[in-house]
């Protein structure tokens, strides 16, 4: 879409081909030539998609951002050659086979480079090395189709990130699963290499469930074990998690291995993984890849749902130290409590989207909360109705709180926080103020 209204504007307008040098010859005779058929799109998937969303020229760059999603995904996934050798053949077909036979003929180099620029921490500009490297080939059609049954039974909380694990899974394919330096596990094939971090920890809530009994009863690995690594061979694994025969020879007591696969197998799978949208597309993604791989023929052992958040900002400004604009939770709790940090962080928002803790609204849930502590205080010291509550306002009211519980626990169960507190706190806290109108001077029922 890009290059098809940049060749618009040059055709259209001949005091910028003067600007740029642009012979007429160079862009008048031309039009566009079907190459690719896309489904929805037919043979000029460019012009059809620049005319729906009526885009008038290069300079519209949001819209143009739009038509190239639009596109070029469904023109990988879905597209058809229609020209050369490779005519009829899908484009994610044709595409790899095209590229090898141009390195064969010498009409092509093998070039890589970021998708956007990328700076070091050093501040300087980072480029792509041409190392030798291992892939993991994400992506081929069996793997593929036990990964998209693993996230269509999957709790998401959002469209929105359904949406971008199923646009991951529909172009991840090859990934670079090792690295050269650094703290990490070696490849098992090749010792030369490590497994690089994003590929690496994708089913490690597996071994949470066990690491408290091989490390000597204690989580963090403090004390003796029991058990030396040189013990954990490729059969005792496989009891544990694949619920395979018990490992020949193995010098484990044969009571910590049957304690630890009761122990997963009471804990797996894992109900819910709470994780950064930025993450979707590679680790989580590698996360469902990896499971469906080690349990493949038990998708009870699948994940159940992933909840994917933003980052967090403070008063509308993104966290840094280097500005000041920073505090770690230990801080806000110190300054405002538990309770006031817990009403911020719940107000904070829901979606996809940056979250926004505002420490206003952490100084008047301070407010808000001691004024309600005091209400109460001074409610059960006085004196309440305590007839039948078949008044109307009593009635109302009880309907008000059923309403309330219902909704806050629909809320909870979603993990939608901010509406939890909308209907839990302050739309209950409504509800308490209306009712002690309505009773007027008959007052309030205990």
């Amino acid at each position: 879409p890009d290059d098809y209204m940049a060749l618009c504007d040059l055709k259209k307008k001949e005091k910028l081909r003067e600007k740029y040098g642009v012979k007429d010859g160079w862009v008048l005779p031309f039009e566009v030539i079907p190459i690719v058929n896309i489904p929805e799109f037919g043979d000029t998937s460019a012009p059809t998609v620049c005319a729906e969303l009526k885009i008038q020229s290069q300079n519209d760059t949001a819209k143009l951002a739009e038509a190239k999603n639009r596109t070029y995904l469904k023109g990988f996934t879905e597209g058809t050659m229609l020209v050369g050798e490779f005519a009829g053949q899908k484009v994610q077909v044709a595409k790899p086979l095209i590229r090898e036979a141009m390195l064969a003929n010498g009409e092509a180099v093998a070039y890589s480079e970021p998708e956007k620029p990328v700076m070091s921490r050093s501040g300087d500009d980072c480029v792509v090395a041409l190392t030798d490297q291992w892939y993991l080939l994400y992506g081929e059609e069996e793997w593929l189709a036990k990964a998209k049954q693993c996230l269509d039974q999957m709790e998401l909380y959002s469209e929105d990130a359904r949406r971008a694990f199923e646009h991951t899974l529909g172009w991840l394919k090859q990934w670079a699963c090792s690295r050269s330096y650094g703290l990490g596990t070696r490849l098992p094939w090749d010792q030369e290499f490590l497994v690089e971090s994003l590929s690496d920890s994708t089913i490690y809530m597996a071994y949470y469930t066990i690491a408290h009994i091989l490390q000597g009863g204690n989580i963090y690995g403090e004390g003796e074990s029991l058990v030396t690594p040189d013990q954990l061979s490729e059969e005792v694994w496989d009891f544990i998690f694949l619920n395979g025969p018990a490992p020949q020879g193995s010098t484990i007591d044969s009571a910590i291995l049957e304690k630890c696969r009761q122990e997963f197998r009471y804990w797996y799978p894992f109900d819910l993984r709470v994780s950064g949208k930025d993450l979707i597309q590679n680790h989580l993604t590698f996360c469902i890849y990896n499971h469906v791989a080690v349990w493949d023929s038990n998708p009870d052992m699948w994940p159940r749902s992933f909840r994917c958040n933003g980052h967090l900002q403070l008063n509308s400004e993104k966290m840094s130290k280097s500005t000041g604009n920073f505090k770690t939770l230990r801080e806000a709790i110190e300054e405002y409590s538990a309770d006031a940090v817990r009403i911020a962080l719940a107000d904070a928002g829901d979606s996809m989207d940056d979250a926004n803790m505002v420490e206003a609204t952490a100084n008047a849930a301070i407010l808000r909360l001691t004024k309600e502590l005091t209400w109460a205080e001074e409610v059960l010291s006085a004196p309440l109705r305590q007839d039948d509550a078949t008044t109307f306002a009593d009635r109302v009211f009880d309907n008000e709180l059923n309403y309330a519980v219902r909704s806050t626990y629909e809320a909870y169960e979603n993990l939608m926080f901010r509406e939890a507190l909308k209907t839990g706190w302050f739309e209950l806290l409504l509800a308490r103020d209306t009712y002690r109108l309505a009773c007027g001077a008959e007052g309030m029922h205990r």
